[in-house]
């Protein structure tokens, strides 16, 4: 009894160290970004991705007023709108009622979202290693490593491990809210069932993994899809084992699928993400391709997955170790760590189909062949506990821990040295991705940092413009307006905004007062937002505007529309 406490101590001490550690790491370079704004910055609230962070934001924005319908806020005409993004207009409820800002509600939903998949992570990591030791190693090379993109950076490489936060845990704690609250209900819902659960605990778990794949669903659509196909692989799986089964006992195949489609959990649980989570995705693919503002940008919302030597590069060290570690558990297979290669060969065959949208697929890919790299790694070195010639096939009809097993600690010599070679060369990247944040807030980077000046004047236009308000700015200042003002832009997003070539390129017209495209554009205009960005882009004709805002060297204007005809 003694042991067993200080055992579950002992576990406990180690995950709340690790997730301090975590939860210190992403949210210092914050803290840095807003002391360093000083007299003449404002930080905006981004350091990873701040066009997405942005519309993320313009989104809350629209929660805070109310709605609970999404209409794209970087467009001149934003259409009827749909349904989608429900969690961030959530989150932007959430401000309204709270009456926190909104960025503050982001970041505390971020962090939140974190400890959140800590848990789940760590919950996944226990069900699938009998030893305590395999799994911290797989816990804390999940949430610290990830790819070399820092040895491609030296030779001006960008690869994805550098921005494709969703498929690391660190960087989707780091980035946004969605990214790690979406993974921990993928992962949750991967996660192997305990076979010692009675009937009323299952239906429970039951009823838990509908709604968990309804919210996945709406936090992350793309994670129902990874969910459905790895569960399929792992039911195919238990099918093909179940059949050589009854080839080798001579019983009735049909007997003993009977038994695979009653007792299966990876069948009970896919059937209810189907219940739960595939509506979602389907209100989600009908509305962005029948709306027809949406449809718009649904065409040119592609991400295609990176190539397939960026893709190497962006999972080494990790894939290298877990190559070894896939092929020693394919000699010894475990039930409950079928999971780690269902999820790793389907994800990078959903990543390579023909669709517009593959990259989504990346979804945690990093986290499966964590487990397979310390397979790989203890195998190869020191062996790892567990038992051979499990005879039973059906995932939940077997337990992975045998009573009485004595937990063996992660041997030193050599297999030690690898696991912190390994731990620090997965670590690097990630370094590289602090520090380079913290140096962009030392720079007070213009795509994360408004002039005061320009805090002001969003301010102004929040108080003193109509909602409908349609605003012309430089494309870089359209970025921001919707975020903080919730007034729409004609550009400000490569994808939220529809015909994004053409209208960049009408802007930057209006904004030098040249041909009728600038005429146009300005005639639809309400409002003229003009600071340090428009006045890089060129000289502008004040003649048909009012000014009715100035802070400094940024100005707002009125549009005269009656001397905009003439």
């Amino acid at each position: 009894m003694y042991n067993t406490i200080m055992g579950n101590s002992s576990r406990s001490l180690y995950f709340l160290c690790l997730l301090g550690i975590l939860l210190f790491l992403i949210t210092l370079p914050y803290f840095l970004a807003w002391r360093n704004e000083g007299q003449d910055f404002v930080f905006s609230g981004f350091l990873i991705n701040p066009l997405d962070g942005n519309s993320y934001l313009a989104k809350m924005y629209q929660g805070w007023e109310g709605s609970w319908k999404f209409n794209l806020p970087f467009t001149a005409d934003p259409g009827k709108g749909g349904y989608l993004f429900l969690y961030y207009l959530f989150l932007g409820h959430v401000s309204r009622v709270s009456g926190l800002p909104l960025i503050v509600t982001y970041h505390t939903a971020r962090i939140m979202g974190t400890i959140v998949f800590a848990v789940s992570l760590w919950n996944f990591f226990g069900r699938i290693f009998v030893n305590q030791g395999h799994r911290k190693l797989a816990f804390g090379l999940a949430i610290f490593g990830s790819g070399s993109g820092w040895i491609g950076s030296i030779f001006g490489l960008f690869t994805s491990d550098l921005w494709v936060a969703e498929a690391y845990p660190f960087l989707a704690s780091f980035t946004n809210p969605h990214f790690p609250l979406g993974l921990a209900l993928l992962v949750w819902l991967l996660t192997p069932l305990r076979v010692t659960e009675n009937h009323t605990h299952k239906t429970y778990s039951q009823i838990l993994v509908l709604l968990a794949a309804l919210v996945l669903g709406i936090v992350m659509p793309f994670g129902v899809v990874v969910v459905c196909v790895v569960l399929s692989g792992l039911v195919a799986w238990e099918g093909w084992e179940v059949y050589r089964y009854s080839k080798s006992t001579s019983k009735s195949s049909r007997l003993v699928s009977l038994g695979l489609d009653w007792n299966s959990d990876y069948i009970r649980r896919g059937f209810w993400v189907l219940v739960g989570g595939i509506p979602i995705v389907l209100y989600d693919y009908w509305i962005s391709n029948t709306d027809p503002v949406l449809a718009k940008w649904n065409v040119q919302n592609l991400t295609p997955s990176p190539p397939l030597w960026d893709l190497i590069l962006s999972l080494i060290p990790v894939l290298l170790v877990a190559v070894p570690g896939a092929i020693k558990f394919l000699t010894r297979p475990s039930a409950v760590q079928k999971v780690l290669i269902s999820w790793t060969l389907l994800g990078f065959v959903l990543l390579y189909l023909p669709f517009d949208l593959q990259r989504r697929f990346m979804l945690g890919i990093f986290i499966p062949l964590t487990g397979l790299a310390v397979i790989g790694l203890i195998e190869t070195n020191s062996g790892i506990s567990g038992r051979r010639g499990d005879k039973k096939f059906l995932a939940g009809m077997t337990d992975s821990r045998v009573p009485g097993e004595r937990q063996k600690r992660i041997p030193f010599g050599s297999s030690t040295i690898g696991i912190i070679a390994l731990m620090l060369f997965s670590f690097t990247t990630n370094l590289l991705i602090l520090l380079g944040s913290i140096q962009a807030g030392n720079l007070h980077d213009p795509m994360l940092y408004l002039t005061r000046d320009e805090a002001r004047a969003f301010e102004w236009i929040e108080r003193n413009t109509p909602e409908n308000a349609l605003i012309l700015a430089s494309p870089h200042t359209g970025m921001f307006i919707p975020a903080h003002t919730g007034r729409r832009v004609f550009y400000g997003h490569p994808f939220e905004t529809v015909e994004a070539g053409l209208m960049i390129e009408a802007v930057e017209a209006a904004l030098t007062s040249s041909g009728e495209q600038g005429l146009s554009i300005l005639s639809q205009s309400d409002y003229v937002f003009w600071g340090p960005r428009e006045d890089a882009i060129g000289e502008f004709d004040f003649t048909s505007l009012s000014l009715v805002f100035r802070s400094g060297d940024v100005r707002i204007y009125e549009v005269l529309k009656n001397k905009v005809q003439d």
